[in-house]
């Protein structure tokens, strides 16, 4: 198991019974990821994903945004992956 998916998986279980814990990121370093774990009012936790050098990850809890551009500046990412569908055939677009 890669550590990515410890933190997603037993270790994020083990962050989220943190009771004081309202939100933890998680960023990856293979490609241009942010996954935001926020704790909801209920006491759920939901998942927000932010994939892409255009896109912005707020943290409400410290009350800012950070632009993946600027995050991930300077560091040589691979290309992305081809879209693949769910049968497992490639994807194209016409």
């Amino acid at each position: 198991m890669g550590k990515g998916a410890y933190k997603r998986g037993m270790g994020g279980a083990l962050y989220r019974q943190v009771e004081s814990l309202e939100e933890y990121v998680l960023i990856a370093q293979d490609q241009a990821l942010v996954e935001i774990f926020r704790r909801t009012p209920d006491g759920n936790w939901l998942l927000r994903s932010y994939c892409g050098l255009d896109q912005t990850a707020p943290v409400e809890s410290l009350e800012i945004a950070i632009p993946l551009a600027e995050l991930y500046e300077g560091i040589e990412l691979p290309p992305p992956p081809e879209p693949v569908a769910a049968t497992g055939e490639r994807y194209t677009e016409n």
